[in-house]
């Protein structure tokens, strides 16, 4: 082993790169930079002893070294490219590397989906990534810039979490573990972080919050007008594409819906899908399918999203295992598994948007409503209060007719119409009630606008609430609610 120099004040670097093979070092280079905000952690040694008794006067204990491994935590900002392009690759994708050492499954769409980008990266654990890292742990000083004090870890994996507020830039959270040899003394190796730093993200205000909302998978799933044309797949990611508008709702809006009918089953079943076009929405699967779709699909569509307005949000787990060291007599390594994570947000209560009504026609048992830039989508629970009986009550706003400034729904008799000025309720707007919904499963996304054109999406499709307490957003009343993680979790950069 080489002499080590003694090292002042000491400044701590990570560079991480992909193994071939588990446990076989791999020398990251300078460009493997992780811009870390904190590092803590670094070598775990694991020892025991025993006593050699002499005489009442001379007694020794002896250590010795059972264990050693890596066993580190490294905080990192959430970060988009400048610009996202076709030409972009899994292997220069912001924090690729890391996110696949926690069991994320990275892909880069190499054309435009509907709002997503060429170039945009879907980061999920609905494929499961096994991939380990070498890791560079280096410490350097200003007294010394020729050499580093340098420990090489391999086989390292773990987990992340997500923490976001708003006006600051999400951060991740990597806690890793893994082999670890000696410190040995190296020529300084020099960060460069490139894309990977420089653009970072301009602070993240409460104007770029762009989506924030949550779906439930439950309840009464209806009949789907228009039918499904298509769907096809780019890798692990289906798009489907209706013959006319499917008035499901906005760009970037979550739903839940049941497909069936594609002759590979991968196609098939419950799905928590993204919006991106009048006509298309897309979905992941479990794995890439050899082909297209092909079949007669039908769908049945859930309620629509909710909306809430949170002040923070943690993920412990976004993604990841629980890493465990173990040695037996004919293997030491690390057991990893996965484990039910947390997702806790403080909403702020806000009442139900209302919107005037000026008039309502029906035709039969269909009533058309006049409401100028009502904001609904189809599927979305309305209370209309105009004075009349045969319009007054709770209904679905229906997908034919839905208009900017006008919607259908159902009534039960029909007797003229509505003229003068009424209200319209969006209950499927009014904020999460975490309290009527205990035993329920839901889906939910948060959006953020990192800086100009450039988002980062958190989604999750299976969260239950776990508990819920009063809580305040500044003055206002507000919930601090965790959700018990047990399903699929999503990174969107776009």
């Amino acid at each position: 082993m080489a002499v080590l120099e003694k090292f002042n004040q000491k400044n701590k670097s990570l560079f991480a790169k992909i193994e071939t093979v588990s446990d076989t070092y791999v020398a990251p280079a300078a460009t493997d930079a992780l811009p870390v905000i904190t590092l803590s952690g670094s070598v775990t040694n694991e020892t025991g002893s025993y006593e050699y008794l002499g005489d009442l006067l001379n007694r020794d204990e002896y250590s010795y070294l059972k264990d050693q491994y890596a066993d580190f935590q490294a905080e990192t900002p959430q970060q988009t490219l400048g610009t996202l392009n076709a030409g972009l690759t899994v292997a220069n994708a912001p924090l690729s590397t890391w996110f696949q050492a926690v069991g994320g499954y990275v892909t880069v769409l190499g054309t435009a989906l509907g709002s997503l980008p060429a170039g945009a990266v879907i980061i999920d654990n609905s494929r499961v990534s096994d991939s380990s890292l070498s890791v560079d742990y280096r410490l350097s000083s200003a007294q010394n810039t020729t050499a580093q004090k340098l420990r090489k870890f391999t086989a390292c994996r773990g987990m992340v979490d997500v923490g976001a507020s708003i006006g600051d830039v999400p951060k991740l959270k990597f806690s890793m573990k893994g082999n670890a040899s000696d410190p040995i003394q190296s020529p300084t190796l020099t960060p460069v972080f490139g894309n990977q730093f420089t653009n970072v993200a301009a602070p993240v205000r409460d104007t770029t919050i762009a989506n924030a909302e949550i779906a439930s998978s439950e309840g009464t799933f209806t009949a789907f007008v228009p039918v499904i044309s298509t769907i096809t797949r780019a890798a692990n990611i289906a798009t489907a594409t209706t013959a006319t508008a499917h008035g499901l709702g906005a760009n970037d809006s979550i739903r839940f819906v049941n497909i069936s009918g594609a002759t590979d089953a991968l196609y098939n079943g419950l799905r928590m899908i993204t919006i991106i076009s009048t006509t298309k929405f897309i979905y992941n699967m479990e794995a890439t399918p050899a082909a297209d779709a092909s079949g007669t699909f039908t769908m049945t569509v859930g309620a629509a999203a909710k909306s809430f307005c949170f002040n923070t949000l943690t993920a412990a787990n976004f993604f990841g295992f629980d890493i465990a060291r173990y040695q037996t007599g004919c293997e030491v390594g690390f057991d990893k598994k996965a484990v039910p994570s947390d997702v806790s947000v403080s909403i702020l209560e806000l009442p139900a948007p209302k919107t005037v009504v000026t008039s309502i026609v029906s035709t039969t048992t269909t009533a058309t409503v006049t409401a100028v830039a009502h904001g609904l989508v189809a599927g979305d629970t309305v209370t209309i209060d105009v004075g009349m009986t045969q319009y007054d009550g709770t209904y679905t706003v229906l997908a034919g007719g839905l208009t900017a400034d006008a919607f259908t729904y159902t009534i039960s008799t029909y007797s003229g119409s509505f003229t003068g000025l009424g209200v319209v309720t969006n209950d499927s707007y009014s904020r999460f009630d975490p309290d009527s919904n205990i035993s329920n499963f839901f889906g939910a996304q948060v959006k953020f606008g990192t800086c100009a054109a450039e988002y980062v999406t958190y989604k999750w499709d299976k969260l239950q609430v776990k508990d819920s307490k009063e809580g305040t957003v500044s003055n206002y009343l507000g919930r601090d609610v965790t959700f018990r993680n047990t399903g699929k979790s999503f990174i969107v950069l776009s």
